[in-house]
């Protein structure tokens, strides 16, 4: 019983804030215009349905398009990651072999001068 008071208060009290802000001219106005423009809107979707589904359908495929150029994007960079690591894991291969090479060399030039 208390919920459906509590429901009614605030309906009425949106209904009587609403309408004391229709008061104020620029509010009024407002209110008016952007009422206009959106039964326009609206006048325009029953009038031309088929207008409205190609621009939702035009809205989807951009949307679509940008999803799976952003997954290209993403495959392209893990690529390029995978790439990276690889041509680390070789430098540092390299510069290892590089370091034993010169130590070896080093250890047979010790045991020639000895």
């Amino acid at each position: 019983m208390m919920n459906n008071k509590f429901v009614k208060g605030i309906i009425y009290g949106a209904l009587i804030g609403g309408v004391i802000t229709l008061f104020d001219k620029e509010v009024r106005q407002q209110a008016l215009s952007e009422g206009k423009q959106k039964a326009r809107q609206i006048k325009g979707v029953i009038l031309n349905p088929r207008e409205t589904i190609d621009e939702i359908q035009g809205k989807f495929d951009q949307v679509r398009n940008s999803i799976q150029q952003f997954n290209r994007d993403i495959q392209f960079l893990t690529e390029k990651a995978s790439e990276i690591k690889e041509l680390s894991l070789q430098t540092v291969k390299t510069f290892t072999d590089e370091q034993e090479s010169k130590e070896y060399e080093k250890a047979n030039s010790n045991n020639e001068n000895q």
